[in-house]
């Protein structure tokens, strides 16, 4: 399995979203974007339940952090 890496300089203020196939795959860019922005209590669960009700075929892990 190959090992993907980048390197990003990020404002003090940006948060950090790192997300695994199981949710890129049943999610569209745009659809996570929606779902970030409308500023759910938990966005990351609120991501993975979007992603199962979408179908969920794979494990979907989500990580936000708040720089």
């Amino acid at each position: 399995m190959p090992l993907h890496v980048h390197v990003r300089q990020v404002r003090s203020d940006a948060n950090i979203f790192i997300c695994s196939d199981g949710l890129s795959d049943m999610l569209c860019e745009d659809q996570i974007h929606a779902i970030l922005n409308s500023n759910p209590q938990n966005p990351a669960e609120a991501l993975v339940q979007s992603a199962l009700a979408a179908g969920g075929r794979d494990n979907v892990s989500v990580i936000i952090i708040h720089a």
